[in-house]
């Protein structure tokens, strides 16, 4: 009896987890950036709120972020930085004023934050 609800468990944990994947890869890939930031991000929720320059519209503008895959930049986007994020892509990339680029790659596996999983902090497999 315990092997059939361990094997029950371990298939529903299964399509619980595709099913996470396929909503993650939904919601992040409609987010879209071309920002210059007027001020630090900050979060709301799981959202996180932008203030600076839309440089699609060269607007000022607010956009939001949703999603924890988001929290893994909280140190290191500021006032300045430039946000950059592809609608229907996975990555976001953030160049800081000093002109360092740091790229973060969501995936069903793991987020990698300039090439290392922010989990293990081991590279990205090829």
């Amino acid at each position: 009896m315990r092997l059939i609800l361990l094997s029950i468990f371990f298939f529903l944990s299964a399509c619980i987890t595709e099913e996470g994947c396929q909503q993650g890869i939904k919601e992040y890939g409609s987010d879209k950036a071309y920002f210059v930031l007027h001020k630090k991000p900050w979060k709301t929720y799981v959202d996180y709120t932008l203030v600076g320059k839309d440089l699609t519209t060269d607007r000022d503008t607010t956009i939001l972020l949703g999603g924890r895959w988001y929290e893994n930049l909280d140190y290191i986007w500021d006032t300045g930085d430039t946000v950059i994020k592809n609608q229907g892509e996975l990555t976001i990339t953030i160049r800081k004023r000093d002109n360092t680029v740091h790229t973060s790659e969501w995936t069903c596996e793991s987020i990698y934050l300039d090439g290392k999983s922010v989990s293990t902090g081991l590279p990205k497999p090829k």
